[in-house]
């Protein structure tokens, strides 16, 4: 998309987590940005009060006027999310004057392209590592502009701005979107087959990281998870001690991590990280391998990682209370319930731990149904909800009932939204997660008080 001379820019789907920081990027840099969404949430309220108009009402009218005036045709531009489909009257506006839509992932690679970048990757990861990445920078006074998959908590926001030749951006792959990218620095930090109702199979889902590995400038640097590739530029490894980046002394007190980094052999220095999870310690050394490689000095590196606080609904720790504890996760994959469910059990092993699970997409669940049930058989009790469609028409047999059978637990049930919240007045708990990318987040608030008002 041709960035110059913009002054409008019109968003379908603006309360995505990703295409929202595309709309603060370009508020902050004086363009009219506004947009269109099915419903109101703490996203769009935020845009909102930032100066944005937001509409939820399927209305072409509303769409601000100069996106029909044929003399500001030039400065307006429409970025959309696959999300709103074409029967969107909005859409068929838009489209109808003429205008050609921009992916949000393809603005992103065209702002990404007037500077230098950092771009992180992975079927798991990419949102913790790419905020630890932009943290470490900024709190050594190289302030780059990240544009994050998540509300980073030390900037309490999704975009974080900063000098225009430097960039970090979390390479998504969804629709191959991070084919956009000819990032400076990659980093791979996982290739768990996800989103096929996009890539053709797992073989397909893999040769697109693939191309995207070699979307790296030819003087840049990829760094993967070793295992991932074979045979590729750098590695980084909590397991392996042939990786280039690994572990060589670990120590854990009270959920903190302590620990040296070896690099090709040599002494790299010793880290400290007060966030939880070991899934978190491995982003942690991704992030460490990441900024080593752009010249970061290894105490400017632990200087910064030991302040990250971490991300919205990244092992969120909602509430300790009365011997309750609470925890929020967006894991939506097998192998991501499998490293929070197996992080929490490192934390609270006497405990009784209690997930609650919210299905996200039925062809994911329709594709992963087995994995699903395995990852989710590692907890004490098992509450589902519904699947959430977001996209997606249902598809027959593929139900949370259906996949509840396939759980090995003795505690499990199905559970609508209201009856979860009345149990769980009543309901004895120790360790209580909720997980899952639809709208369980919408839950945090009520679950909240409601463990909080227990006496």
């Amino acid at each position: 998309m041709n960035l110059k001379d913009v002054k409008y820019i019109y968003f379908l789907g603006i309360g995505g987590i990703g295409i929202s920081g595309l709309a603060r990027y370009f508020h902050a840099h004086g363009v009219q940005a506004s947009g269109y969404d099915r419903v109101e949430t703490r996203l769009t309220k935020d845009l909102s009060k930032q100066g944005m108009k937001i509409i939820y009402k399927d209305d072409p009218a509303q769409v601000p006027a100069a996106f029909s005036d044929p003399d500001m045709r030039e400065h307006c531009r429409v970025v959309y999310t696959p999300a709103v489909q074409p029967h969107n009257k909005i859409f068929q506006f838009l489209r109808e004057e003429g205008y050609e839509f921009h992916k949000r992932a393809e603005v992103l690679g065209d702002i990404a392209r007037t500077g230098y970048n950092i771009a992180i990757a992975g079927t798991h990861g990419k949102t913790t590592i790419s905020s630890m990445v932009t943290h470490i920078l900024h709190q050594n006074s190289l302030f780059c502009t990240g544009f994050l998959g998540g509300i980073a908590k030390n900037f309490g926001s999704n975009l974080v701005l900063g000098r225009e030749n430097v960039f970090v951006t979390e390479a998504d792959e969804y629709d191959r979107s991070f084919l956009h990218l000819r990032p400076n620095i990659a980093l791979i930090s996982s290739i768990d087959p996800d989103h096929l109702d996009v890539y053709e199979d797992e073989r397909v889902f893999r040769e697109g990281f693939e191309i995207f590995a070699t979307r790296v400038q030819p003087d840049g640097t990829l760094i993967v998870k070793k295992g991932t590739f074979e045979g590729r530029d750098l590695t980084y490894s909590l397991d392996d001690s042939e990786a280039d980046y690994c572990l060589s002394r670990l120590e854990i007190d009270k959920g903190a991590f302590h620990f040296e980094v070896e690099f090709k052999g040599s002494y790299l220095g010793d880290f400290s990280l007060m966030y939880p999870g070991r899934h978190n310690l491995e982003n942690a050394l991704g992030a460490i391998a990441v900024c080593h490689q752009y010249g970061m000095d290894p105490e400017e590196i632990k200087k910064g990682l030991r302040t990250f606080l971490g991300v919205v609904r990244r092992f969120d720790i909602q509430l300790r209370h009365k011997g309750v504890v609470y925890m929020d996760d967006y894991a939506h994959h097998p192998a991501e319930l499998k490293a929070v469910i197996s992080s929490v059990r490192e934390l609270y092993p006497e405990q009784c731990i209690t997930g609650i699970f919210q299905p996200h997409l039925f062809s994911r669940t329709r594709d992963f149904m087995d994995d699903f049930a395995s990852s989710l058989s590692a907890l004490d009790e098992v509450v589902l909800l519904d699947i959430y469609p977001a996209r997606e028409e249902p598809i027959e047999g593929i139900t949370s009932a259906a996949f509840l059978e396939k759980i090995d637990v003795d505690k499990k049930e199905l559970l609508s939204v209201d009856e979860l919240l009345k149990q769980l007045e009543s309901r004895s708990v120790e360790v209580l997660l909720t997980l899952g990318a639809g709208d369980i987040d919408k839950l945090v608030g009520p679950i909240t008080e409601i463990l909080k008002t227990r006496k």
